[in-house]
């Protein structure tokens, strides 16, 4: 039976296709009927409720990855949503404040958001990503409030999205080195 997620407020709602709703909030659940989804404005989104152990989220992978920061070589281990909607690497504040970068003296990108409004954000490099057997030197932008790992980290290490599976996986087609395609 498909289940879909609608967000509304602080609540995340699960929905069968046989209509049944139910609201989730930490530590209780309430049921919204439709007209009080449709009154308070319930939008559709792809994941379930996040909980403190960030368990599988239906429809998003995440991925431990390794950052360091090449000026000063302090390290950060994160689990970042692999989005093959963005570009680059996104950090938090919070994290390029622990890899020892002052945001208020880097480069700025200009970025797109998924709303298509535009944002001048912080940029900090050099950054190595690791990967199981993977790394990549590249910038990130600070922006959002979770760690996002973008197309340009995802080619270059030649990285795949398994969705059936919900992991990142080096290429099945090169699993001891990447391969870049040069045409």
């Amino acid at each position: 039976m498909p289940i879909f997620m609608y967000k509304c407020g602080p609540f995340v709602s699960e929905v069968s296709d046989v209509g049944k709703r139910r609201g989730f909030l930490p530590g209780r659940e309430v049921i919204l009927s439709s007209q009080n989804a449709a009154v308070h404005g319930v939008q559709r989104i792809l994941a379930a409720h996040r909980d403190d152990n960030r368990r599988k989220i239906m429809g998003l992978t995440y991925a431990t990855i390794h950052l360091t920061n090449l000026f000063n070589r302090q390290q950060i281990t994160v689990n970042a949503l692999v989005n093959t909607g963005a570009t680059f690497l996104c950090v938090t504040e919070e994290i390029a404040l622990q890899l020892g970068f002052d945001i208020t003296e880097v480069g700025h990108q200009v970025v797109t958001l998924a709303d298509g409004h535009q944002r001048k954000v912080p940029k900090i490099a050099p950054v190595e990503i690791g990967f199981e057997n993977r790394s990549y030197i590249t910038e990130a932008v600070v922006l959002g409030d979770e760690p996002l790992l973008g197309v340009l980290p995802l080619e270059a290490m030649d990285l795949v999205v398994d969705p059936r599976l919900q992991q990142l996986v080096p290429n099945p087609r090169h699993p001891n080195y990447p391969v870049a395609l040069a045409k």
